[in-house]
């Protein structure tokens, strides 16, 4: 989007959620979650509404259903955002200027957030989750928020990660074909690994390991995929196909 305002307002809800896990020893009880299709779910509350919040780590902005917000009757008098979506759509929004929220039972407000049509009910952003360590068991559909001081991350982490230059989100370094890159974290994105098509262009991937295409994109499946100590085989990785528009990579390394 093209206010970076909403961003830094994001961050003043977890000032809240740190009291409530600091008074738990450093960490939260586990936290049930919903996975769909690979996609993490929350139980929450709008205005007093049973909701399912959405984690995406691959946005650093929260995010609030038009039709949600207009079903419960909440103003949409907020800022006016443009925005581009993954697949190149252009998105044309208004949000809502205070939207009540309870999310790990506790209860708070978040300011100027932007109601799309295409979305969860709610999408909580990494910003968001920015003061805590987040350990998400994916096997056991649970998850659980840590504060900094519990774990001392420089000794048992495994994987190189940043933050992404302007954005906030969080990249991985991976090893592609013996190629090292940074990838975007996204907890939201139920598909194969994107990658920029002029990347793979360039490296040859589109004629080593092309599976099968289509109209919208095409399917590489890669024999080598390195994430830290762990090597996957038979990894699937999506490129645009050509002349689709496509905004991955186009404002990240």
């Amino acid at each position: 989007m093209k206010s970076t305002r909403f961003r830094w307002r994001t961050l003043l809800a977890p000032a809240l959620l740190v009291f409530a896990v600091s008074a738990r020893a450093g960490v939260t009880a586990w936290i049930p979650l919903e996975i769909r299709d690979g996609v993490i779910l929350l139980p929450a509350e709008i205005a007093g509404t049973p909701a399912k919040a959405m984690l995406a780590t691959g946005t650093n902005q929260n995010q609030v259903s038009k039709e949600f917000v207009e079903r419960i009757g909440l103003d949409l008098s907020g800022t006016h955002y443009e925005s581009v979506g993954r697949g190149g759509r252009e998105y044309d929004v208004r949000s809502v200027d205070r939207l009540p929220i309870k999310l790990f039972g506790v209860t708070f407000e978040l300011h100027d957030v932007p109601a799309h049509e295409e979305s969860a009910d709610l999408v909580i952003g990494a910003g968001f989750l920015s003061a805590f360590i987040l350990q998400i068991d994916y096997p056991n559909s649970r998850m659980r928020l840590v504060t900094h001081d519990a774990i001392d991350m420089e000794k048992v982490g495994n994987t190189l990660l940043r933050l992404e230059e302007h954005w906030g989100t969080p990249a991985v370094q991976v090893t592609l074909d013996g190629d090292e890159r940074w990838l975007t974290l996204d907890t939201s994105h139920a598909g194969p690994t994107l990658i920029r098509r002029l990347l793979a262009e360039d490296k040859g991937w589109i004629a080593k390991y092309l599976k099968e295409t289509n109209a919208e994109r095409e399917l590489l499946v890669f024999p080598s995929f390195k994430i830290g100590p762990f090597e996957l085989t038979d990894v699937p990785v999506e490129v645009p196909a050509p002349g689709v528009q496509s905004n991955v990579g186009s404002f990240r390394r």
